[in-house]
């Protein structure tokens, strides 16, 4: 009777554990859409001699594409907002940076392990200091592996109008 009981906690206490590695938090979630915003929009390199190449942008889309959805990242490759942040790094001549990003949860549902963030934060034009406000909002999925980014969607006119203004 006692080796049941011992066989039957232990077989508790090893499912408890896989059920909680599974388990990804909203702060997770956070955590991920941090790092992907950070990664989007710190541009450390602006001087392309030969512009925005196939080459670069590939570079980017891999940079970015852990932090995204499949479908999410062709979406964001052929609509160009992927590399929106390099066109306003090429044409402003200036490194970008990110600051005082601030996530809040909207909604979550948790059957289709979902959750839906906003955003705001500011990009700064490092050469020059000039500051434009980025605002969003976000959804991402749980995939029991890691949280990824199925939609985004920010004030991308804002930076499509600076990123116009060639210097």
């Amino acid at each position: 009777m006692f080796t049941s009981f011992k066989y039957v906690a232990v077989l508790s206490l090893i499912l408890i554990t896989l059920a909680g590695c599974n388990h990804l938090s909203s702060e997770d979630a956070m955590k991920t859409a941090q790092e992907f915003k950070e990664a989007q929009f710190n541009v450390e390199r602006y001087h392309y001699q030969d512009g925005i190449t196939p080459e670069l942008m590939n570079e980017v889309r891999n940079k970015l594409s852990p932090f995204q959805t499949e479908d999410f990242l062709e979406k964001q490759t052929k609509n160009r907002i992927l590399i929106l942040p390099l066109l306003v790094a090429w044409s402003q001549k200036s490194t970008l940076s990110l600051e005082e990003l601030k996530f809040e949860p909207i909604s979550q549902d948790k059957e289709r392990k979902i959750i839906n963030l906003s955003y705001t934060g500011t990009l700064v034009l490092d050469e020059e200091g000039e500051k434009i406000n980025l605002s969003g909002v976000m959804s991402l999925k749980n995939t029991n592996k890691s949280w990824k980014v199925t939609y985004d969607n920010f004030n991308a006119k804002d930076l499509f109008n600076l990123a116009m203004e060639r210097k």
